[in-house]
């Protein structure tokens, strides 16, 4: 634990909230071993899934499952949703990521132009937007999410920490979200989404907006980067908290909307995000839709189907098997991947727009074989889970206080 822990989140609170009012959460004085919680947690998942409806914070929200086009990259332009729009797809709408850099060019001031127009885009269409934000990349060939004036806490002795790293083993660039002025800022973007997207004359085109992954690399491979980096070194207890701080912070500004977080890695923390997520009636969901891949999470989700919002993406590497060096996905796999996701009990499917497979793709969910054409989520599961109630319903059970501490 950090020293005199109160008078440095006020100290932080002050140099970071961009003239917000905005009150960091404070952990309680005495924590127990993370290890031991998420032991604990996985023992305890199978009890959590049973919660009633009496139990569960309840959003009512904007509900249209089903299968949706992924938009390959970040920051594309409103007319690359063209095959998403025509009145013959498959597609519910648009899975989009939108970068931090570009949604927040100097501190504090952002600009969600380009959500909103696609908001608008979509609406005429009758379409969705599932906006996803990216902080990091794990892609050695791209350039940063993340605003390049981002800092970390203040150093003792001067300066301040750096915020971001170069992942070893993937390349890209990752954040010390367990730096808490590093969460705090990205908080501030988080709330100011929900904030200012819930206030927009085409909401009703947002079905969503999830986070990215909770990946940010290899501690026993990046511990070298990290020193090289100049990071605050790794907590493993504040890294779970401030992650479910940023989560809750979107979750609570979006009173009318599905937020969901992707939670794939580490391994030894995912029943704790599952946990938390599920006790805040979020979303859940990940980045790799793929019958022969063991994430994490997978074990999770049939417990929690009927419960909250869950929903995958399908993305670049996921189209190939093995994935990412395999050969290219043909059709038996685009239905296997298909009956994976009806195995795993999802409402949602994000589909990568991949010249080649795309079409397959369009061709499977468009096949009444395979797909009953009445059904409005495809395959998926299209009943409302527990923790969203339809768009006029008087919610009774609205968001609850976060834990302090873990």
């Amino acid at each position: 634990m950090i020293n005199n822990e109160k008078e440095k989140t006020a100290s932080l609170e002050k140099r970071y909230d961009n003239g917000t009012s905005a009150r960091r959460l404070q952990p309680t004085k005495k924590r127990l071993p993370l290890i031991k919680i998420c032991a604990a947690l996985i023992l305890s998942l199978g009890c959590a899934a049973e919660a009633s409806a009496q139990s569960l914070p309840q959003k009512a929200c904007r509900f249209h499952p089903g299968h949706y086009l992924a938009l390959p990259g970040e920051d594309r332009p409103t007319t690359d949703m063209e095959k998403a729009r025509k009145p013959d797809t498959p597609f519910k709408g648009v899975h989009k990521i939108y970068s931090w850099n570009a949604l927040e060019p100097s501190p504090g001031h952002y600009d969600f132009s380009l959500i909103k127009a696609d908001l608008a885009s979509l609406r005429r269409r009758n379409k969705r937007l599932i906006v996803q934000v990216w902080t990091k990349t794990f892609h050695p060939e791209r350039g940063p999410n993340h605003p390049t004036f981002l800092k970390g806490s203040p150093k003792p002795g001067g300066g301040y920490y750096s915020a971001v790293f170069r992942p070893e083993r993937t390349g890209g660039y990752s954040l010390a979200f367990w730096d808490p002025a590093v969460a705090f800022q990205c908080r501030n973007l988080y709330k100011a989404i929900g904030k200012e997207l819930s206030c927009d004359p085409n909401v009703s085109a947002l079905e969503a907006v999830n986070l990215d992954e909770t990946a940010w690399g290899n501690l026993k491979a990046d511990e070298q980067a990290l020193q090289d980096a100049g990071t605050m070194p790794y907590n493993r207890e504040k890294f779970g908290q401030n992650m479910m701080l940023m989560f809750k912070g979107l979750n609570d500004s979006l009173p009318h909307t599905v937020a969901i977080q992707f939670i794939n890695w580490p391994q030894d923390l995912v029943p704790y995000f599952v946990q938390q997520v599920f006790s805040m009636g979020g979303g859940i969901g990940g980045p790799d839709l793929h019958p022969d891949l063991n994430i994490p999470t997978y074990a999770h989700l049939p417990s929690l189907a009927g419960m909250v919002p869950l929903g995958f993406a399908v993305q670049w590497p996921d189209t190939y098997t093995p994935p990412r060096t395999g050969r290219p996905h043909n059709r038996a796999d685009v239905i296997r991947t298909l009956r994976f996701a009806q195995q795993l009990k999802l409402n949602y499917v994000f589909w990568i727009q991949r010249s080649g497979y795309i079409e397959i793709v369009e061709e499977v969910l468009k096949d009444p074989s395979v797909v009953k054409q009445s059904d409005p989520a495809g395959g998926l599961v299209a009943r409302y889970p527990l923790s969203v109630l339809p768009i006029n319903s008087t919610v009774v059970n609205g968001p609850k206080p976060f834990p302090p501490g873990l």
